[in-house]
């Protein structure tokens, strides 16, 4: 059973989407990674007078005044193809570039389609890459194998079922024994940490997980 430590987790990258951005004291405290975006996410970045290192995508939805003096040319990577979203093809660039441990700001903003199908994204490059999702000093995870989570006492922990999972759970206030969590039927929003280490077997199906950043 793998631990996982998310305090004190490594990263190959910082990846941009075009969502709200709230955690943005992460550009500093990992200015040693690069930072892709996907197309628009890159505004919110050029807006701070912050560069990123690369920006993918059919390049729609870069707002010319948020760049304007910035020189970026250089950093686009153009990618017209329109069987995939601008995320699927900074997730596909992180690959190339062997940039395996992502951590994902601007999941969600705009349209709840947009973060719907974002979480559908995340699903089908389970088995291809380490994804973290941070928002407002959170961080969400997709679990499908057994795993340990360093966690505080006190801490809340959520589990949401995608979209069905059976799993035994210990370190938790209430725990599971070999039980399903489903969509539309059961889930574990808002548990509550009793240890240091929460340990979930997953027996079925997959999980998100959302703890402390």
């Amino acid at each position: 059973m793998k631990r996982i430590n998310y305090k004190e987790k490594k990263y190959d990258a910082l990846l941009c989407l075009n969502g709200e951005i709230s955690d943005d004291y992460v550009f500093e405290s990992f200015s040693h990674l690069p930072v892709v975006c996907a197309d628009g996410g890159a505004n919110y970045l050029l807006g701070k007078d912050l560069v990123p290192d690369y920006i993918i995508g059919d390049i729609d939805s870069l707002e010319s005044d948020s760049f304007e003096g910035a020189m970026i040319e250089d950093k686009i990577i153009y990618i017209k193809c329109q069987n995939s979203s601008d995320f699927e093809k900074a997730l596909d660039f992180c690959i190339e570039k062997k940039y395996q441990r992502l951590l994902v700001l601007g999941f969600h903003g705009g349209l709840l389609e947009h973060s719907f199908n974002n979480l559908s994204v995340l699903l089908s490059y389970l088995d291809k890459l380490d994804i973290s999702v941070l928002e407002h000093g959170r961080v969400s995870f997709i679990l499908s194998e057994s795993a340990e989570i360093k966690t505080e006492v006190g801490e809340t922990v959520s589990l949401i079922p995608l979209p069905k999972c059976k799993l035994k759970t210990e370190g938790l206030r209430w725990n599971l024994h070999s039980e399903y969590l489903e969509m539309g039927k059961r889930s574990g929003a808002r548990n509550q940490s009793i240890s240091n280490l929460v340990k979930l077997e997953i027996l079925e199906g997959a999980i998100l997980v959302v703890c402390e950043f």
